[in-house]
């Protein structure tokens, strides 16, 4: 899966590192009850440079987060309308002497569990006022969360 050109080898892969537990978070609405997770799935991308006979082999790579929002009604069926990636963004990147099959175990282990758990926490808080926005929407449209699906 690659091209060799210029003693440059480039190759890319999306490979899923890590998808976590959700983050359950409580809203406090006006109409009918809701809760909300935030999913989170890491995936990092390698690219392989240096192949040739006079630059060292050389894996860079980067790690992306992807945080969905998932509501549900009270009845815990997902509400379509609210569902959506509410985060997508770079979260570590780096370069290591040597070819990227050495490397593919490791970058799971860039994120640590306590720094990737922190972050989701804080874009949930930031989707807080964008969340409320959207249910006061829908409650002044009429729209009651069974209706939605």
């Amino acid at each position: 899966m690659g091209i060799a050109v210029a003693s440059v080898l480039f190759a890319a892969a999306a490979i899923p590192v890590a998808a976590a537990e959700s983050v359950p978070r409580d809203v406090s609405t006006d109409g009918p009850a809701v809760s909300v997770s935030y999913r989170h799935k890491i995936t990092s991308g390698l690219r392989e440079t240096g192949l040739g006979p006079r630059v060292a082999t050389a894996c860079s790579w980067t790690t992306r987060l992807l945080v969905e929002r998932v509501v549900r009604d009270a009845a815990g069926a997902p509400i379509p309308a609210l569902v959506r990636v509410v985060a997508e963004e770079k979260f570590g990147s780096g370069r290591q002497i040597g070819h990227c099959t050495a490397l593919r175990e490791p970058i799971g282990g860039v994120a640590s569990e306590r720094a990737l758990q922190t972050r989701v926490e804080a874009i949930a808080r930031e989707d807080a006022a964008a969340l409320r926005t959207e249910l006061a929407s829908l409650a002044s449209l009429g729209v009651g969360a069974g209706q939605l699906r």
